[in-house]
């Protein structure tokens, strides 16, 4: 009959010697008349131990909460946030210009509308067509994309924009007109002066999805000089203005 490694046989002293050595070092070792009985070990599924990975399985690995990106902004966040700051751009300006209590009128609804139907989906689109167009690869990346969106997009969208906020203003043809030759110069140049610092912190230290955003924040500043600027209507047109009345 089999019996256990801790009774040793026959009451030897250099076997027990060797037991209680091999015991420390964990590694039992056959003396004269034992015999060693090794456990199986019981039914059931492989114990896992943590790190390991089975064979034939595909594990999907899980950031933690803090380290999974963010979810894109949606059109419909970045248009709202851009009528906003398009419509406290306009109340501002009528602060800078009157010194009292800005009144909620037609223009401010102008402004709030252009940048809904305008601004927000035309940078939507815009931004990630110039990470295209100019990877972050790519040599004075940032000379590049401030070229690009100064002097091919800030026309289109002035062009557009002055005429849409006049129009929604209620300046008839002839005076929407008029206030674009005499605007659209000098919006264009304090787009350029301020656009470019803007920009150039917004193309190097924001993310993708989040730079229209920013541009957004950044655009009541400007809002503030766009409609200080429209609103400086010169005298033959505030006549025509009197006249179609």
């Amino acid at each position: 009959m089999p019996r256990d490694v801790s009774t040793p046989a026959g009451g030897d002293r250099d076997a027990l010697r060797r037991r209680v050595l091999d015991t420390a070092s964990g590694t039992p070792s056959l003396a004269p008349g034992h015999e060693v009985v090794i456990n199986s070990p019981p039914p059931g599924p492989p114990i896992s131990h943590p790190g390991s990975q089975p064979r034939g399985r595909r594990v999907e690995r899980r950031d933690p909460p803090s380290e999974r990106p963010a979810p894109p902004l949606s059109l419909q966040t970045k248009a709202l946030t851009a009528a906003t700051t398009g419509a406290m751009g306009e109340l501002i300006s009528q602060v800078v210009q009157t010194g009292g209590m800005p009144t909620i009128g037609r223009g401010t609804f102008a402004f709030a509308a252009a940048n809904y139907v305008w601004s927000a989906p035309l940078f939507h689109v815009w931004y990630p067509m110039l990470e295209q167009m100019v990877p972050p690869a790519a040599k004075f990346r940032l000379i590049k994309r401030l070229l690009l969106d100064r002097l091919l997009v800030a026309p289109i969208y002035l062009g557009v924009y002055l005429p849409l906020v006049n129009a929604l203003k209620g300046y008839p043809g002839g005076s929407s007109g008029d206030v674009l030759r005499n605007t659209l110069s000098r919006a264009f140049l304090g787009s350029l002066k301020f656009w470019t610092v803007v920009n150039s912190l917004n193309f190097t230290m924001v993310p993708l999805d989040f730079r229209s955003v920013v541009s957004t924040f950044a655009a009541l500043v400007f809002n503030v000089y766009l409609a200080t600027t429209t609103a400086a209507i010169p005298t033959a047109t505030r006549l025509a203005l009197r006249a179609s009345k």
